[in-house]
């Protein structure tokens, strides 16, 4: 095929993929340009998006992004039905983009139906996998609101062409006969079970060859077939040679070999490789197969993993891990349990099954929280000490909630998120900076609406002086840029649905945490602090108040966790002593409205459980 490149803009790609990702899937487009549309589209820096190639009308082909590269094509998943999605996982990192000329309602005419089939068939070898629906997906199955490539676009038809030219360049030479296991459909001229039938082969029989394909249809995982000499096609599987190669002297060089592909999730038992460190939850990814989890008998630690993930799942009234009742499997875990089993189409049990934890894991939450069971069975991160106690600091600045948001309230603007980042401390723009940088194409989708340049205004806005609100009332001072009203309440909201963005949100406050812990030990150089207890409490607090200065300042005041520390620091004192006493300084510090919540957020840090006083504190423990 004759290609023509033209130099996608450096802000519309990322060059190479992530770690272990490559091709292995293609998505079709077709979003209403024309070729100098696309032109100018993906050269325009500001756009924000690209695809790896375009097929004009007439047929042309015009490639804008290596394929090794990362095209901003696919990256917003809603309502996804696409079957080749990967779990948690951004499609652009693992597919091939091709945009066709013409808008949703358009006819495909032959000259490019023809180009793209073929270009399909192309990449399809390269990457070797199948050419079907599992492999070559619409973008409109993994963005239900996208019409796109439209309805008019006959994706049944075009893999027969991508079939048809595959088996054409990739057919090698071979004499029969073979033998035939089992009765064998003869297809008319296409290696595929959509082709008319000619014929029947029988059991025992022996069918002459003259060929075979490596790249027809792939059934039940091979996508060998036979040619005969009437040119037709039959399935190598059910032959007593499934599996042909080339003759060593057909073969070309090996090309050199490809990162490589990451396993496909498996749909049951839950997905391989996730542990949560709780014996009764990991025994799902260990076994084979697994016999449900009697809930009333399982440990406090399993019922509590099934409490958080319900909680999830819009299930409120479930125990926190703040409750007495945590862990508890009562009436009211009992009927969330069954009526989400219901939901799902599964039998309704007061067990734990590996279908039933499938699901809690593998549908999106329609209101995730922080705890270990969506760290470590959802996002797949590891819950390290720094995490529980993030988890915990986020229980209290928002219940857990990923799109936790207070609306000014506090006169600080939008405060937004698992730690509550705040606008008029300049927090916010921290997060959503990191959003931007972390996948710019999903940050245009959903803080711009695919507009860059209302998604670039959001974080010139924000780092405005005071995060773009009056210091003193904490209203806004651009009203199109009113975040505690819609529609930006809707994209924060949006955001906090998205896994890659609820990594952001971990991530960010965990490096924050970890900043604030290395400040402190700077000034607490009679190394009071050691425990996890006090090492958490003395985060929350930083959390709320801010970190301070490191050195005292001679102006202004020393403030935030530093000044505190200062104020209350005795030679001589014991850490619970420290504690305490940092306790009233908060206390004393708030308005009289808000001094009983601070007091009760400061009780729960000092007396919970959860946390540990013997020991030393390690992030990776």
């Amino acid at each position: 095929m004759a290609t023509t490149k033209i130099a996608c803009a450096p802000q519309n790609f990322v060059a190479g993929r992530p770690a272990g990702m490559r091709p292995q899937a293609i998505v079709l487009h077709r979003s209403g340009a024309t070729l100098d549309g696309f032109r100018a589209r993906f050269t325009d820096g500001s756009s924000a998006t690209s695809a790896h190639y375009v097929v004009g009308k007439d047929g042309s082909l015009v490639q804008y992004v290596d394929e090794r590269d990362t095209a901003f094509h696919a990256g917003l998943v809603v309502n996804p039905l696409w079957k080749g999605l990967l779990p948690n996982t951004n499609p652009n990192y693992y597919t091939i983009g091709i945009e066709l000329e013409g808008s949703a309602t358009d006819g495909v005419p032959e000259e490019q139906a023809e180009v793209c089939a073929a270009l399909v068939a192309s990449v399809a070898a390269r990457y070797n996998f199948p050419i079907d629906e599992a492999h070559v997906g619409l973008h409109s199955e993994i963005r239900a609101s996208k019409d796109c490539p439209g309805s008019t676009l006959n994706r049944g038809e075009l893999l027969q062409r991508a079939l048809l030219a595959a088996s054409t360049a990739t057919l090698f030479p071979a004499q029969g006969p073979v033998g035939i296991l089992a009765g064998t459909n003869v297809r008319e001229g296409l290696p595929s079970s959509a082709a008319r039938t000619v014929t029947v082969l029988t059991a025992g029989a022996q069918a002459d060859v003259t060929g075979f394909t490596l790249q027809g249809e792939a059934v039940q995982g091979n996508s060998a077939w036979y040619q005969t000499a009437e040119g037709n096609f039959f399935w190598a599987g059910n032959t007593a040679a499934p599996n042909p190669a080339p003759a060593a002297a057909e073969t070309e060089p090996e090309p050199a070999p490809e990162p490589p592909v990451p396993a496909a999730p498996a749909a049951d038992p839950v997905r391989a490789g996730s542990r949560i460190s709780i014996a009764q939850i990991d025994q799902f990814f260990t076994q084979q197969a697994c016999p449900p989890l009697d809930l009333a008998t399982a440990e406090k630690a399993a019922v509590g993993v099934v409490q958080d993930l319900l909680t999830g799942h819009g299930f409120t009234k479930m125990p926190s891990i703040l409750s007495p009742s945590y862990g508890a499997f009562g009436d009211a875990t009992r009927a969330a349990l069954l009526a989400f089993q219901n939901s799902c189409g599964l039998d309704a049990e007061a067990a734990l099954s590996a279908a039933t934890l499938t699901k809690l894991t593998g549908i999106p939450a329609s209101d995730p929280r922080a705890h270990q069971a969506y760290f470590s069975l959802v996002l797949s991160l590891p819950f390290t000490a720094m995490h529980r106690v993030l988890a915990l600091t986020a229980q209290m600045e928002g219940v857990g909630k990923f799109a936790a948001l207070n609306l000014n309230t506090d006169r600080a603007g939008l405060s937004f998120g698992l730690i509550q980042w705040a606008q008029r401390p300049g927090r916010l723009t921290d997060i959503v900076k990191a959003f931007c940088e972390a996948d710019r194409e999903l940050f245009v989708q959903i803080f711009g609406k695919d507009d860059a340049t209302a998604a670039e205004g959001l974080l010139s806005h924000l780092r405005k002086p005071s995060g773009g609100v009056d210091a003193t009332t904490g209203v806004t001072t651009n009203p199109q840029f009113n975040l505690i009203a819609a529609p930006w309440t809707d994209r924060f909201r949006q955001a906090a649905l998205s896994p890659v963005f609820q990594k952001v949100q971990v991530d960010t406050a965990r490096v924050a945490f970890e900043n604030s812990l290395a400040r402190m030990r700077q000034y607490d150089t009679a190394g009071l602090v050691k425990s996890e207890r006090a090492v958490a409490f003395l985060l929350d607090v930083a959390n709320q108040f801010g970190d301070g200065h490191v050195e005292r300042p001679a102006s202004p005041p020393d403030k935030g966790l530093a000044g505190l520390y200062r104020k209350v620091f005795r030679t001589g004192m014991a850490e619970p002593e420290l504690l305490r006493g940092i306790a009233d300084a908060t206390v004393a510090a708030m308005p009289a409205q808000f001094q009983a919540g601070v007091r009760a957020r400061r009780n729960l840090f000092l007396t919970t459980p959860l946390l540990s006083d013997t020991g030393e504190f390690g992030a990776d423990s």
